[in-house]
């Protein structure tokens, strides 16, 4: 008996599913992206390696980088990275 009351509830379940609707797609996700970290700059808006204190020319000609406490600190050349990760407190409060 229950299986038959169970047969009739999903073929009238199924009954209803038949009509067409539209569904409007769902916006997309925005992308995920570090927009709140911010470059660590000098003066003069020039990325600065926080371990040598020097100007990075460019991002891209950096040795690396590392964020900290909002911030994404660029290096000069290929020792600075590991001494910041040693002591990353001491090199950021310059």
């Amino acid at each position: 008996m229950k299986s038959i009351a169970f047969l009739v509830l999903s073929l009238t379940l199924l009954a209803g599913c038949q009509s067409k609707v539209e569904e409007t797609p769902a916006p997309a996700a925005p992308a995920t992206t570090k927009t709140d970290l911010v470059d660590n700059v000098n003066g003069e808006g020039k990325l600065l390696c926080p371990v040598m204190n020097t100007v990075v020319d460019s991002k891209e000609a950096a040795h690396g980088y590392q964020d900290y406490n909002g911030k994404r600190y660029y290096f000069c050349c290929d020792k600075c990275p590991s001494s910041f990760k040693a002591d990353p407190a001491k090199y950021a409060s310059k």
